[in-house]
């Protein structure tokens, strides 16, 4: 029984991984003939100004025209969406950019390129194409075709190319493939294969082995399990030394993974103010001190969207009320290096060696790509 559940969780998990890489779009469009419709990135927000980049109609907005099938584009947003279908319902249509990467050493963006179908019949289909993001023009290349939901899984990419609907009915009906960052060794596994995949738990060093793991929290109480040995580790979190001066009920408590012998959380808490303060701690799994994670001093908000991942987690600290300096976090020394400091909201980022890409909030839920080079500091652990 705990099987079955077990996979109906798993399921229901992809859906909401696939699902929570759509953003709102805007419901502007651009009419080219019957049953196709071209969506500008962002649509046409209104009240803008002419010349202003966001404008559809701008002459500098014209390279958004082109067909999709075009493999390169001089920045993100010129990348076109296209639309062939009736009914779409505003809150359905993804906004471009849906996920950023970093491997082997690239950069990478997935990019909703084509929408497919009808809202009221259920029949709708979103297709992504895997961009490479180029440092030195701040363009992107087209590494794959378009294809279903693309997801990292491990150092491989995992999607579909059914062109049909995925639900609940038919996830794992359909086949799956996986492929390397180049889009050059494309396997076809089993829809079976796929969810073992996805499901598959994180491996992380544990009493001196490498093995995979799996977390459980239930209030201040956490459990990792060894599913190797049968092994439970069994810990309870301290309140106090996780910023809970009202009790546990005042914490919000995100496990982020296991490295190092190590639990990593991020805690938001309210401090006397109101003000919610979230702050990266660590708590040995074998037992001892509570420890937070700080660059210069300050809490670090760990990436909302990510766990440790490669071997490092990202996140940013807001160094002086304005600017926000996004560091990079080596859960295996506990060392905090400094990435780039920016004065605007950021998402999420990802880093190579050289250069870090994040991603900056705009105006009605568009999302706009930024790299830089990654600052010269020496890394800092406290």
């Amino acid at each position: 029984m705990k099987r079955i559940i077990a996979l109906i969780l798993a399921a229901l998990t992809l859906a909401a991984l696939l699902s929570a890489c759509k953003k709102t779009a805007e419901p502007g469009t651009t009419t080219t003939q019957a049953g196709e419709t071209i969506v500008p990135p962002g649509g046409n927000a209104g009240g803008v100004t002419p010349g202003d980049p966001d404008d559809p109609n701008s002459p500098e907005d014209e390279e958004r025209t082109e067909a999709p099938g075009q493999k390169e584009y001089s920045s993100p947003k010129r990348i076109p969406t296209v639309k062939r279908g009736q009914e779409y319902e505003v809150a359905s249509v993804p906004e471009g950019v849906t996920d950023i990467f970093s491997v082997d050493g690239k950069l990478l963006f997935t990019y909703v390129t084509r929408l497919e179908g009808d809202d009221q019949t259920q029949t709708t289909r979103d297709f992504y194409t895997l961009f490479e993001y180029d440092t030195k023009s701040g363009g992107c290349r087209a590494v794959s075709p378009e294809v279903g939901y693309i997801m990292r899984a491990g150092d491989r990419f995992l999607y579909d190319k059914a062109g049909v609907g995925l639900s609940a009915s038919n996830y794992w009906d359909v086949p799956y493939f996986t492929n390397n960052s180049a889009w050059a060794d494309e396997k076809e596994i089993t829809g079976a294969e796929a969810r073992k995949l996805i499901s598959a738990p994180a491996t992380a060093v544990i009493k001196g082995k490498a093995q995979p793991y799996v977390v459980q929290r239930n209030g201040t109480a956490v459990t990792v399990e060894l599913p190797e040995s049968g092994e439970v580790i069994a810990l309870t979190l301290d309140v106090k030394a996780l910023g809970g001066k009202s009790g546990a009920e005042s914490l919000m408590i995100d496990i982020r993974g296991v490295a190092n012998e190590k639990l990593w959380l991020s805690v938001g808490s309210f401090a006397g103010n109101g003000t919610l303060v979230k702050e990266l701690y660590t708590v040995p799994i074998a037992g001892g001190a509570t420890k937070p994670i700080r660059y210069n001093g300050k809490p670090i908000v760990a990436d909302p969207l990510g766990g440790i991942q490669d071997g490092v987690l990202y996140g940013y600290s807001v160094q002086d009320g304005k600017s926000r300096a996004l560091v990079r976090v080596d859960p295996a020394t506990e060392k905090v290096q400094l990435l780039v400091t920016v004065k605007e909201s950021v998402w999420r980022c990802v880093a190579n060696d050289t250069y870090v890409m994040y991603e900056v909030p705009k105006k009605a839920g568009k999302v706009e790509l930024v790299h830089k080079r990654i600052a010269a500091a020496p890394a800092e652990g406290e």
